[in-house]
């Protein structure tokens, strides 16, 4: 009839059914999430592990920044907060050193990354999930709930993961690769055994969670904000997450920095030169000044923006390939 509605006849519904029938049977899962299919415990591990190999990845791609930060970071000059700007200090190691030196320590940051990030990151979505489980009232959209879950799944994965932290640390100071990864375990194991692998653990823990609330947490709120009110211009794909990722990566190096030059000193700190976190804080601020948190901070923000955006872009597309949902 003309102007009728388009429905289907009994009959025409019927096939309909059948063939939805028939494709249910041929594929199963085809429209359920990998979520919705695996053992929770199997979920969380493919998770890390997909976490664990994307900033893996990013991180040997980051090694030659990251190194340098590093060397600014333990440079001391008394009363003075500065130190050898980042590519003063990236020329003078390659000319001293060889090009090949701005790799050092980049098995340590391999093992690292598996774990560390591994868990970090992996352990994001279960965190947000414990949140809203304790607290009910919150809605998982609430910036909130994601700062909080970056907040303990940073925490939980550096305080595991730490002993790696150190290695990686002592491997980028200065004529610490020609000890290698086993001789520098060696001499911490020497040095104070079991507990000597989790010194300055503390910062490391406080740095890793600030990392990751700001880092995760400013992702996801990114994310969800351009999703929610420009989702005609930024539909879930490569161009949001670059732009997303690029911001977390500028809040991160913005949050972490100072807390990571009082990790990077009392690490590095075989002497005993200093009483803990509190006391290397004191001493930098008395010292070399309250500039001297922020040294080495472009190496730090050089390093920590691309080594987001690869890593989340590569890990948002990972968890595309193997069926998760993004983050």
């Amino acid at each position: 009839m003309p102007g009728a509605p388009n429905t289907l006849v009994p009959e025409d519904q019927a096939l309909v059914e059948t063939a939805h029938d028939i494709e249910a049977k041929l594929h199963p899962h085809s429209h359920d999430g990998l979520e919705e299919r695996l053992h929770p415990a199997q979920e969380v591990g493919l998770k890390m592990l997909l976490a664990g190999v994307s900033n893996s990845t990013s991180a040997c791609v980051t090694n030659p920044a990251d190194l340098v930060k590093v060397r600014q970071q333990l440079f001391v000059k008394q009363g003075s907060g500065f130190s050898p700007g980042f590519f003063h200090t990236l020329v003078g190691m390659v000319r001293q050193e060889g090009v090949f030196s701005l790799w050092n320590g980049v098995s340590a940051s391999i093992l690292r990354e598996m774990s560390y990030s591994g868990i970090r990151m992996g352990a994001y979505d279960g965190m947000k999930n414990v949140i809203l489980d304790v607290a009910p009232s919150l809605d998982a959209q609430d910036v909130s709930v994601k700062l909080g879950a970056g907040l303990l799944s940073g925490m939980l994965g550096s305080a595991i993961a730490n002993p790696a932290d150190l290695l990686k640390v002592r491997l980028q100071a200065v004529g610490g690769a020609q000890l290698g990864l086993a001789g520098h375990a060696r001499a911490i194991w020497h040095e104070a055994g079991v507990a000597g692998f989790y010194k300055a653990v503390v910062p490391t823990i406080l740095r890793a969670g600030v990392l990751t609330s700001s880092q995760l947490g400013s992702y996801d709120v990114a994310k969800h904000f351009v999703r929610s009110h420009y989702s005609q211009h930024f539909p879930e794909g490569i161009t949001t997450h670059l732009l997303c990722s690029g911001f977390a990566g500028f809040m991160c190096s913005v949050t972490s920095a100072p807390i990571d030059t009082i990790k990077v000193r009392v690490m590095n700190d075989s002497a005993g030169r200093f009483k803990g976190s509190a006391d290397c804080a004191y001493q930098l601020l008395r010292y070399e000044g309250p500039l001297a948190l922020y040294k080495g901070f472009f190496g730090c923000w050089i390093r920590l923006w691309p080594h987001t955006v690869i890593s989340l872009m590569l890990l948002e597309q990972l968890r595309k390939v193997v069926g998760l949902k993004p983050i």
